[in-house]
């Protein structure tokens, strides 16, 4: 049967939740939604007999994009519909003037990345830890901190994630934390995007936002930022599983100043 890739639509997201489901076996994040419903430009699904059979996303942070949630219904893998999804983004990212694609890839994944050209330049670690379960409020991020917040990832990092910090300052139970060089998000049950300069402006950030947030018990650490791993540890985060964080094309993006990342599916 023919495979048909085309645009995301709002009406796919019950599909689309359906397919990362049993991809991921946990459903959508409330990022992942959020990012949807503020830029699906790089958002598509591959459309096979009828039924949407999968789907894959990017986030453009100027020349540098981030590429997530790519999943396949169990009932239409090995037809293709995973490199027909990979190649439309690809082509649409190029067209767009992106040069660098970055992406954490399952062992299942990666060797479907390579054969576009992706190498291997990290891992990315998901710690975990016992945390207060709570029933998150409203965010209360005050606006002038997040700009901030925003201004200091622009520069650290290199590119431009001003849309991914401020819908996460959005989500319900948001904290935010801003010093000279370094800012921290946590909200419900996760902490990131987690940027800092160095572990001195990284201790006291993860410190206030873990007594702000105790429900916080996610943090995804890349493994080259061996400060980072060794604070998450002393933080009482334990090592729960890693993917190869992939790349293609020359990122500016730093590593060493990523403390703890937005998502897996936000980098």
């Amino acid at each position: 049967m023919p495979i048909d890739v085309r645009p995301y639509e709002p009406s796919d997201l019950s599909a689309v939740e359906r397919i990362l489901l049993a991809a991921y076996e946990h459903a959508m994040s409330p990022g992942m939604r959020s990012r949807l419903a503020i830029d699906a430009r790089y958002a598509f699904v591959a459309e096979r007999d009828g039924e949407v059979a999968g789907f894959v996303m990017a986030s453009d942070y100027g020349g540098v994009a981030f590429i997530a949630s790519m999943g396949v219904d169990p009932r239409h893998q090995h037809c293709g519909a995973g490199r027909a999804l990979m190649t439309r983004l690809v082509d649409d990212l190029e067209r767009g003037g992106v040069t660098a694609m970055l992406l954490d890839a399952t062992a299942a994944g990666a060797p479907l990345y390579e054969t576009f050209g992706f190498v291997d330049t990290d891992r990315v670690w998901v710690f975990d830890r016992e945390a207060t379960r709570v029933v998150p409020g409203e965010a209360d991020v005050d606006a002038t901190e997040l700009e901030r917040a925003v201004e200091i990832d622009r520069r650290l990092c290199r590119c431009d994630r001003s849309a991914i910090v401020r819908g996460f300052a959005r989500e319900a139970g948001a904290f935010l934390a801003v010093r000279s060089a370094g800012y921290i998000l946590a909200r419900e049950d996760a902490i990131g995007p987690f940027v800092a300069a160095g572990i001195e402006e990284a201790q006291p950030l993860l410190a206030a936002a873990l007594e702000a947030r105790p429900s916080a018990r996610k943090l995804f650490v890349p493994e080259t930022n061996a400060a980072a791993l060794q604070l998450a540890r002393d933080a009482g985060f334990v090592q729960a599983r890693s993917l190869r964080h992939m790349e293609r094309g020359k990122s500016p993006f730093p590593r060493e100043v990523v403390f703890g990342q937005a998502s897996l599916g936000h980098g």
